[in-house]
Formats: C-alpha cells, sequence, structure tokens
C-alpha cells in the first residue's frame, strides 16, 4: 500500500486588509485514502496584521495510505477576520489541491475569494454596500462543501480577498510498488 506523509505549516496570509484574523482549514480526500495519523481539520489562533503579513506558522502534519490516485487530498481554507469588538467576519475562501511528492520543501500559495452580494438594482446594491460599511456582516456560506467542490460554486458572485501561504514537505513511499508514478 502506497503512503504520502505532509508535513509543514500554514505560514502565513497577506492582502486581506483589516487587523485581526485566524484561519480554519480542512483536509478533504477521496474514498481510496485513509488517514493513518494526524488531524484533517484545524484553526490557527488569532493573529493580528504585521506589517503586510499575518503570521500563523500553524503545523500540519498528516499521514496517508492511498489504494489509488483518484481523490487525492485538498485543503480549504477560511480565514475570518476578527475586529475591535470581537465579531468574526469571513475575510476569504480558499481551495488547492496538496502538491505532488517533490525534492525538499515546497510553497503553496491559496488565493481566496468571498462571496458579495448582488441584485439587479443598483439602489439595492448601494444599500447593501452601505450597511455592510457601517454594520458589517459579509455574506458567509451556508455548506462549506462548496469551497472545495465544484459544482455550485460558478452559480456564485465573489471577489478576490487575499492569499494563504503553506510550507510543505512531502515524503512518499510505496508507490512503484503499486505502480502509481509521478
Amino acid at each position: 500500500m502506497a503512503e504520502l506523509h505532509f508535513i509543514g505549516d500554514i505560514t502565513c496570509g497577506y492582502g486581506f486588509g483589516g487587523n485581526s484574523f485566524f484561519c480554519v482549514f480542512e483536509i478533504v480526500y477521496g474514498t481510496q485514502w485513509k488517514v493513518v495519523e494526524g488531524r484533517t481539520s484545524g484553526c490557527t489562533h488569532i493573529m493580528s496584521q504585521l506589517d503586510t503579513e499575518v503570521p500563523w506558522n500553524f503545523p500540519i502534519d498528516i499521514h496517508f495510505t492511498c489504494t489509488g490516485m483518484q481523490g487525492w487530498p485538498k485543503v480549504s481554507v477560511q480565514v475570518w477576520q476578527v475586529d475591535a469588538y470581537g465579531r468574526k467576519d469571513i475575510a476569504g475562501y480558499g481551495m488547492t489541491y496538496l502538491p505532488m511528492p517533490g525534492h525538499g520543501e515546497q510553497e503553496v500559495e491559496i488565493l481566496t475569494w468571498r462571496p458579495t452580494y448582488w441584485h439587479p438594482s443598483f439602489f439595492m446594491r448601494l444599500y447593501e454596500s452601505m450597511r455592510l460599511f457601517f454594520m458589517g456582516g459579509i455574506p458567509v456560506l451556508r455548506d462549506n462543501a462548496l469551497i472545495h467542490g465544484n459544482e455550485e460554486r460558478f452559480k456564485l458572485h465573489t471577489i478576490g480577498s487575499g492569499t494563504v501561504k503553506l510550507k510543505l514537505n512531502i515524503i512518499s513511499r510505496g508507490f512503484k510498488q503499486t505502480g502509481m508514478l509521478f
């Protein structure tokens, strides 16, 4: 049975605008994959933005076994902003496939997006943008499967928001014996 080990961290986030942020992550994988050890989801601590980056340095260490390549693991992230009153608003959603094994440390950047309010009427959009400016409350997803699934995401109106950076080392074992080559 082939094995894959992802070791690294959620290094930082940048380009979100604001002060304090935390990141929620989930590693999603197919039916041909099984977790031997490690956490497939988690939440970083709240960090204030330093210069242009939000440094999380949150560790990821997960060990998989697999019987096939279908359902390759992907990581989905949610970045949340915390204001001075402790209110949380979504700053961005993002997803990327975890990289193939390579030489040394690999850097992965996840571009994030967030839903935006859209209405055919200009006045309704103006009203909603003023409400958001004064009261907060950015629209959020009801179903987090939309982050890593493509089936319904095309119906959303979104804007780009920022980037999350991961640094990973990938260790593989037993892929040649099972006939799976990279």
